[in-house]
């Protein structure tokens, strides 16, 4: 296997309120030399495999000695599942998520672990409900997003078998309405937003078409068997 890996991050004194375009922004060199590097392993060494081992986010260095915005760590988990997204479209094989363990001092703006309270943050809720559901070898389906939102929602449809799974997430620290089509209905969630704090994804059965989502929030939609 090749390694290499990426912490997007903000700029120098930027405020937190201006993160989301950033941070986001700062994937996207990232993700242009990923497929440049792939174009080259493809046509030089195909067997060889890729590892993405590091993937996070950094916090400038002036808020990394205060304390972290607790929207911060859902910002970070859904760059994680941006990542997770464009990496799995480009055919990587491996898409780690860096650390579980950061404190002042130690990265802080990496952990998966609230390390006042031990328990596994934002980052961590959304790293396993990806990795609990969308399995090796699932396939990505052609999925479309309303061009009038810009890149604010992003969303990539996954078939396992006979299961079909959505997964969506919210760049952006506001909160904003999906439409989805209509076999979405009585479809099984799970959602990673500010609602559901340190604790596991918040899960509930998908009454309409036209869910809210939180700021920053990570949704996985699981449509009935059919």
């Amino acid at each position: 296997m090749i390694s290499y890996h990426c912490y997007a991050h903000a700029n120098d004194r930027q405020p937190f309120e201006a993160y989301d375009y950033a941070v986001f922004d700062n994937t996207e060199p990232f993700l242009s030399t990923v497929r440049y590097i792939e174009s080259i392993r493809q046509r030089l060494s195909p067997s060889t495999k890729t590892d993405i081992d590091e993937l996070g986010t950094f916090v400038n260095g002036e808020m990394r000695e205060q304390p972290i915005a607790p929207a911060y760590w859902n910002l970070s988990a859904s760059v994680y599942a941006y990542f997770f997204i464009q990496l799995t479209q480009a055919g990587i094989d491996v898409i780690g998520e860096s650390q579980l363990v950061g404190f002042p001092s130690q990265f802080p703006d990496v952990t998966m672990i609230n390390y006042n309270t031990s328990k596994p943050n934002a980052r961590f809720w959304v790293l396993k409900m990806i990795n609990d559901n969308i399995r090796p070898g699932a396939k990505l389906l052609p999925t479309n997003i309303d061009a009038n939102r810009g890149d604010d929602i992003v969303a990539q449809a996954f078939s396992d078998g006979s299961k079909k799974m959505i997964l969506i997430l919210n760049k952006r620290n506001k909160l904003q309405t999906l439409k989805l089509p209509a076999e979405c209905k009585g479809a099984r969630t799970l959602s990673v937003n500010p609602s559901s704090n340190d604790g596991p994804p918040l899960e509930s059965a998908l009454t309409d078409t036209q869910p809210a989502l939180e700021p920053f929030e990570v949704k996985l939609i699981i449509l009935p068997s059919s």
